[in-house]
């Protein structure tokens, strides 16, 4: 028999992701973050099925709230489905939640995600995660004219299509997309291309 690693073995995690979170609120002093927040991203470090499975609803509401940026009635809705055996059983009620919703509940979805270099980031009231995503494209440290140019966008792309432009700044790959990259992309996504 294949003999498993002490890890394989372990009791399964959630695995959202939380490397980078604290190195990434070390190295950037511009980013500033509540303890409240701060204390929720560490707590997500450790989270496990089975401390999902045996919490309250509201203490497993706010264990997967930033699963879907501002919008935790899909994690509410998803834990009717406990307890989860599995990351993938899990993943999997968040998905059914979100596609029962309807159309409009997930045009809400959409419309609840923050601009990128927005208002959100600027008032300090971004998710950890969409902070750390923003912080390591370099969003944080945009010069007051690249600031300027993509409020400009976003106020360009909200009335044109009537949601936020969504990009996964992390990349394809995760290792993070340039700020060049994003702002391309940003332009040629307001002109349809």
């Amino acid at each position: 028999t294949r003999r498993q690693s002490p890890r394989s073995i372990a009791e399964p995690r959630l695995d959202l992701p939380p490397s980078g979170y604290c190195t990434a609120l070390e190295t950037n002093p511009s980013i500033q973050v509540n303890r409240e927040t701060l204390t929720r991203a560490l707590a997500m470090m450790t989270l496990t099925l089975q401390a999902l499975n045996n919490a309250s609803a509201t203490e497993a509401t706010q264990m997967l709230d930033g699963v879907y940026e501002h919008s935790p009635w899909i994690g509410a809705q998803a834990l009717s489905q406990r307890p989860f055996r599995s990351l993938a059983h899990l993943k999997y009620s968040l998905v059914k939640v979100l596609e029962a919703a309807g159309l409009d509940a997930q045009k809400g979805l959409i419309r609840a995600h923050p601009e990128l270099a927005g208002k959100a980031m600027q008032s300090q009231t971004l998710t950890i995660e969409s902070t750390n995503e923003q912080s390591k494209a370099g969003l944080t440290q945009c010069t007051q004219e690249e600031l300027a140019k993509i409020a400009e966008l976003n106020a360009s792309y909200q009335a044109k299509f009537g949601f936020p432009f969504i990009l996964a700044v992390r990349g394809a790959r995760g290792t993070g997309l340039s700020k060049s990259v994003i702002l391309e992309t940003f332009e040629r996504r307001l002109h349809n291309h």
